[in-house]
């Protein structure tokens, strides 16, 4: 059984699918021969995680709160939130999060497309492990520490998990249910238990070098 990871993502009503989410790591296909891995392993790499926002004042904080109190160190984590231009607080709401004990960044994306903030991100990160994450996400703790094992463990390219959706009416449990079951999603990285090769993954861990050969985000 692989490393779990748990995190909760909230919706706005344009976005009913909200919930919780427990995942198992799984791995995405490598692109090349299975790389030696022993700066993961014997040196806790540097962490980017870039996460987009556009108006998000309701999320964003609790989604910084969540990184903010991770079991992976600290000094070996950056955020960096990819801004397409907020108007409703949600950027002030980071800038005023910048200078405590994690290190907290903001950066522009004038295209305004979640491609491009990734882009942008992935341009401005300084970590050998990128991680992608929602700005409606809320990580477990042990999100950070559990991606950068999954990928020492697997030798893959990226990781990512598992879904368990709780929502916040019945709607929106109704959906998550559907979105985990076969019949409403045929991926199996929404509802395989255990780790395997699989076609995208959520919530990602990747390794910078194998961004960089698979080349950005369209």
């Amino acid at each position: 059984m692989a490393a779990e990871v748990t995190s909760r993502t909230r919706r706005t009503p344009e976005h009913p699918r909200t919930r919780r989410h427990t995942h198992a790591l799984m791995s995405a296909p490598r692109t090349q021969p299975t790389r030696p891995i022993e700066r993961i392993t014997r040196v806790l790499p540097l962490v980017s995680v870039i996460v987009p926002m556009l108006n998000e004042a309701g999320f964003i904080e609790a989604c910084l709160d969540g990184f903010a109190a991770q079991t992976y160190p600290a000094e070996r984590l950056e955020i960096i939130v990819v801004d397409g231009g907020s108007t409703d607080g949600s950027r002030e709401t980071v800038e005023s999060r910048a200078g405590g004990p994690l290190t907290i960044r903001i950066i522009a994306n004038p295209e305004r497309k979640a491609a491009s903030a990734f882009n942008h991100g992935v341009d401005a990160a300084h970590g050998n492990v990128i991680c992608l994450f929602s700005s409606h996400g809320v990580p477990d703790r042990g999100y950070i520490a559990a991606s950068v094992a999954a990928l020492a463990e697997a030798g893959a390219d990226g990781v990512g998990g598992r879904y368990e959706h709780v929502g916040l009416d019945p709607v929106a449990n109704a959906i998550g249910l559907a979105m985990v079951s076969p019949f409403g999603m045929a991926s199996p990285h929404r509802s395989a238990t255990t780790r395997c090769e699989v076609d995208t993954i959520s919530h990602p861990a990747y390794r910078r070098s194998s961004l960089f050969i698979v080349g950005p985000f369209d």
